[in-house]
């Protein structure tokens, strides 16, 4: 099989089992010369500051004005009752992402930095939720839109802007809304701010950019009958990944491809005011699938991975 059929975002195994010892043998060459061409071997990358990023395997996209973290009199925020909720439905939580603008942005010239700071209690008050998720163990993430370019402009640039928003709520990373990846300033403003922030990009990262971007989705994959092999976590264990269909109404599919590939998922039921929920069967499993996961983190981010055994 030429090297090539390994470039796509997710690598589709041979459907003929007796075709698989094969297909690893070069997927495992493919990634040894991917690696040596990349650097991703060389000291400093992904350093301790990091090394939460493997044990963060799922994720919700929590809206900041939803009832469920939201006090009653939009005072401020409640997570314990949000929290106490999730985890009974779904089980662990290991990092949230705070959305706070898209669909609302845009009614009037107010930014997507302005939306943050008009936040219950402002800034200060977000910062009292990171706080609140720390204390539970959960990492919080802040929304940058790159599209927002038709409101009241920052007097600083985009980096500048949402690295000051990062200092002042101590939030653990950025989630790049509709990015395969960031400009090489987000990085350098990020690390300024303190080490171990990090970069999550929506969509699937470029080889070249997996030391600079230490998430990302795995969102709206085509795959087959064979769990497909994310081509992100087989270059780079180190980087997580979460998987995520928003308008799936099963989710079988997707957590045996996080299953196998020792990925995260996307719990994502408000998807922009329209309401997809999971179903008791799908919560039950993702409860199971991220107990397990969180239990043996260790041997999804490290020693050898070798997918597809026939059994």
């Amino acid at each position: 099989m030429e090297t090539d059929a390994f470039a796509a975002n997710l690598i589709c195994p041979p459907a003929d089992a007796r075709d698989w010892p094969a297909w690893r043998d070069t997927l495992v060459g493919w990634r040894a010369a991917e690696r040596a061409r990349l650097g991703l071997d060389a000291p400093g990358i992904y350093g301790p500051e990091f090394a939460w990023v493997a044990h963060s395997f799922t994720s919700h996209k929590v809206f900041l004005w939803d009832q469920r973290i939201l006090a009653p009199d939009g005072s401020g925020y409640t997570p314990g009752p949000y929290l106490a909720a999730f985890r009974e439905r779904f089980g662990p939580l290991h990092h949230v992402i705070l959305w706070h603008a898209y669909p609302n942005l845009g009614f009037d010239d107010r930014n997507q930095a302005e939306f943050y700071r008009r936040l219950p209690g402002g800034l200060p008050g977000l910062r009292g939720l990171v706080e609140a998720l720390h204390s539970e163990g959960i990492r919080a993430f802040l929304d940058y839109n790159p599209w927002d370019t038709g409101t009241r402009r920052e007097p600083a640039p985009d980096h500048e802007t949402m690295a000051a928003l990062l200092r002042a709520t101590g939030a653990d990373g950025l989630y790049l809304d509709t990015m395969a990846g960031a400009a090489p300033d987000f990085r350098a403003a990020c690390d300024a701010v303190r080490p171990g922030i990090v970069l999550q990009a929506q969509s699937f990262v470029p080889p070249e950019a997996l030391p600079q971007h230490q998430m990302g989705w795995a969102e709206d994959f085509a795959t087959g009958s064979v769990p497909g092999v994310l081509r992100s976590r087989w270059l780079e264990r180190r980087h997580q990944q979460q998987v995520v269909h928003r308008w799936a109404t099963d989710h079988t599919g997707e957590m045996h491809t996080a299953w196998m590939n020792g990925a995260g998922m996307v719990v994502w039921e408000n998807v922009f005011g329209a309401w997809n929920p999971w179903s008791d069967r799908d919560a039950a499993m993702m409860r199971w699938l991220g107990t397990m996961q969180g239990r043996y983190a260790e041997f999804f981010a490290a020693g050898e991975w070798t997918p597809l055994i026939e059994t």
